[in-house]
């Protein structure tokens, strides 16, 4: 279904996440789809993450890039959670590379 963004993708649930994992880093929205997560579930996975000792690494490049009524949750505020973003997609600033 293409109006649906999560048709034929999968994001990591928080059953998939063991021990011998040294990081996860999850891209919410995704990129092509613009498939996110959920608040609930992005703090489950970081929660999982951080009780299994694995690092959890927030790519939040396309934040606030999403389709629909569907709202982009963000990381920064998780424990233990690091956060990549940029101005360069955040700003529209095409072919400039700052990030933070």
């Amino acid at each position: 279904d293409a109006s649906n963004p999560r048709s034929g993708f999968g994001f990591p649930q928080p059953s998939d996440i063991t021990s011998d994992l040294k990081g996860l880093i999850l891209s919410s929205p995704s990129n092509p789809t613009g498939a996110t997560l959920s608040a609930d579930e992005l703090q489950k996975l970081a929660e999982t993450c951080s009780s299994k000792g694995v690092k959890f690494i927030s790519d939040e490049i396309y934040h606030h890039i999403v389709y629909g009524d569907e709202k982009s949750a963000s990381a920064v505020d998780l424990d233990g959670a690091l956060v990549i973003n940029s101005f360069s997609k955040y700003f529209s600033m095409t072919g400039w590379r700052i990030g933070w």
